[in-house]
């Protein structure tokens, strides 16, 4: 990620340019996880009653964290794999809790290894189901905590079972739920993030 600051005599503009980690996958199955569950899931219109998804609409699904566990489980990664993502995420989370910015997420997509995507080599993690990858990365984290979110945090906690749900956290909620959710979702979390 890159930030250009450009200033003039009214007003400063600051712009930040990010790379594009998505590359140019297609065919595949995409998770936004922010390590929530209230109203975390994908939307109704898109599946079938029964749960399945209607075929036209698939690669345009934007799953969410109650998919990604009842559909995944875990990322399938090596160990070592999964203790470079784990430290990686860790580092990352921590920094942006220091800023106090929330509401990013955990992009997670899935997808077959040898379609001839091309996706940057730092987002690209190997999978030990057979013939997949992942691309994951955490991506919009430009929200800092103010007035207006605490206000957006009382509202939804009014209708969550759990407060502590709602996507919307104080910087250090919601980073210490970030990390708690993302030790479930590791194959193998033997060693915990710290």
């Amino acid at each position: 990620m890159s930030s250009i600051i450009i200033i003039s005599n009214k007003f400063d503009i600051s712009y930040i340019v990010m790379n594009n980690v998505q590359g140019n996958i297609t065919n595949c199955e995409i998770y936004d996880m922010k390590g929530a569950t209230f109203q975390r899931k994908a939307q109704s219109k898109i599946l079938r009653k029964s749960g399945e998804v209607i075929p036209e609409t698939a690669s345009k699904i934007i799953y969410k964290d109650q998919d990604f566990l009842e559909r995944e489980k875990t990322l399938k990664l090596s160990e070592e794999d999964s203790e470079k993502l784990k430290k990686r995420i860790s580092d990352a989370v921590d920094f942006l809790r220091q800023g106090e910015i929330i509401d990013y997420s955990m992009l997670v997509i899935k997808f077959a290894k040898f379609s001839g995507c091309s996706v940057p080599s730092m987002y690209l993690y190997e999978s030990t189901e057979e013939g997949m990858a992942y691309c994951i990365a955490i991506i919009d984290m430009l929200q800092q905590f103010g007035f207006s979110r605490l206000i957006e945090k009382k509202f939804k906690g009014m209708f969550a079972e759990r407060a502590s749900q709602v996507g919307i956290q104080s910087p250090e909620i919601y980073s210490s739920r970030m990390v708690t959710f993302l030790e479930k979702i590791f194959q193998n979390n033997a060693n915990k993030i710290e």
